[in-house]
């Protein structure tokens, strides 16, 4: 290793460093090399914030490579991916320029990719790709492999799946093995087909990568090069937990917000917005951040909650909806135990089993104080134990069934309820069965305070009750 590389960390001369770094990474290819890349460039880029960048200004600054414009190219890069950009512009774009990869993209691409116009994702993939070998571009592509931002359609996840692959076997970083072989274990794709795609490619790459030498004077410049940011980072992971460890204290909430805005992440910007008093202009830049970095901040977790149907109070996730198509059976009980869900209070079924909805309640560190479900067979699940629950939400997302019945048997497992909600969600709810549910709720819940049944509902009482609401949903 150069000695000019060890002087340039000793002083804190990290563009320089950085340079060096990459250079002998490029004629070694070890893991330590690759991980003071990575920490040298954390140093290069940690005082700057990064604004979003609309795909075609991103484009603009990513066409020529530099190693110190990478941290602040990636820290944007899933910004604006729905802009319009088509198969064509690729040809155009990529076409003589980076001919192989796009000889590579065309070898896996079906007609419906090539009719496509929402092909951002595409054109950023293939401009990193171009640039000359970096092991940040490795890690990038090896995360993307894991959980890829959405597409819309399978054909072109599994097209980017293959083209990623193929990628990292050239970029030959071994730091990517591990994620590899849990990804051929347990692959995160929405559809069958893809995860079989996604199985097939982690298995192939991760056979192909070799392991060098350990390099033990870089990790000794990797230990230097981090000495001063080691010790915030496990804070921060410290703070998550106090977070969590006492859900109704703004103060921990504060700590992390600071802590998390130091370091950078703009997850402490969320925090610090939402406990001030709400604005207009703060709520919608919580909806945005909350978009551009849901994968980052939520990673397996996302695969099993709905971004759409998660709400943020105090910076924390508050309400989530559990289950997608083909959520992978295993991610229930993982998003279940992320940080992120440490503070969930409200949590409804969606698109999952009453199995999958009650190993995720299980799973959470808190019992949530609302529980939402949409048949009966989910109520069946909910009741199969004693729960602390005291809020219970029905959306009528199918045809009702017996809706009393499913409300007694939850009466038997959540005693403590106080407040229910019954919501119009697609389907009408007859007078007669609503009317039967709503005269048997005092008796099932002796604590009841509420009572919020959707305006939208026919509801057939001479003299209602003072704890009946009638509000639209």
């Amino acid at each position: 290793m150069s000695g000019d590389l060890a002087a340039a960390v000793a002083v804190g001369a990290w563009p320089r460093a950085l340079e060096l770094a990459i250079s002998a990474w490029r004629a070694s290819r070890t893991s330590e090399l690759a991980d003071l890349v990575e920490a040298v460039g954390a140093r290069v880029d940690r005082p700057r914030k990064h604004a979003p960048l609309a795909h075609a200004a991103w484009q603009d600054r990513a066409r020529d490579y530099h190693e110190l414009a990478v941290g602040g190219l990636f820290a944007v890069v899933g910004h604006d991916l729905d802009a319009r950009v088509t198969w064509d512009d690729l040809e155009t774009r990529h076409g003589g320029v980076y001919e192989v990869g796009m000889a590579q993209l065309r070898e896996v691409t079906q007609p419906y990719l090539r009719r496509s116009w929402s092909l951002a994702l595409f054109d950023r993939i293939l401009t990193i790709a171009a640039w000359p070998d970096d092991p940040r571009t490795a890690a990038l592509f090896a995360r993307w492999l894991v959980a890829l931002p959405p597409l819309g359609f399978s054909a072109g996840r599994e097209a980017m799946y293959r083209f990623l692959g193929w990628r990292l076997r050239g970029l030959g970083d071994a730091r990517a093995i591990p994620r590899l072989l849990r990804l051929a274990a347990e692959p995160t794709a929405p559809q069958e087909q893809s995860r079989a795609t996604q199985r097939e490619v982690a298995r192939d790459t991760a056979a192909n990568l070799r392991v060098p030498p350990r390099d033990d004077d870089a990790a000794a410049l990797f230990a230097q090069a981090t000495a001063q940011v080691a010790a915030p980072r496990a804070d921060v992971e410290a703070l998550w937990r106090e977070v969590g460890a006492d859900p109704y204290d703004d103060g921990p909430r504060a700590v992390l917000a600071d802590a998390l805005t130091e370091l950078g992440d703009p997850r402490g910007e969320l925090i610090a917005m939402q406990l001030r008093p709400a604005t207009p202009k703060t709520a919608a830049r919580v909806v945005k951040l909350a978009k551009l970095h849901w994968y980052d901040w939520l990673g397996d977790a996302a695969l099993a909650i709905t971004r759409r149907n998660t709400r943020f109070v105090r910076g924390m996730i508050d309400e989530v909806s559990v289950g997608m198509h083909e959520t992978p059976p295993w991610a229930f009980v993982k998003a279940a135990r992320h940080r992120e869900l440490a503070c969930v209070r409200a949590v409804h079924a969606h698109q999952c089993t009453p199995d999958q909805f009650v190993d995720f309640i299980d799973a959470l560190p808190h019992e949530p104080v609302r529980l939402g479900f949409h048949r009966n067979d989910f109520a069946a699940a909910i009741a199969a134990r004693p729960r602390a629950t005291r809020q219970l939400e029905y959306r009528s997302v199918f045809a009702p069934y017996r809706l009393a019945q499913a409300f007694a048997e939850l009466a038997q497992a959540c005693r403590g309820v106080d407040e229910v909600w019954i919501a119009r969600d697609g389907y009408d709810i007859p007078d007669a069965e609503l009317t039967e549910l709503v005269a048997v709720l005092p008796r099932l819940f002796p604590a009841l305070r509420l009572a919020h049944v959707d305006a939208r509902l026919a509801l057939t009482i001479v003299d209602p009750p003072p704890w009946l609401v009638r509000a639209s949903s």
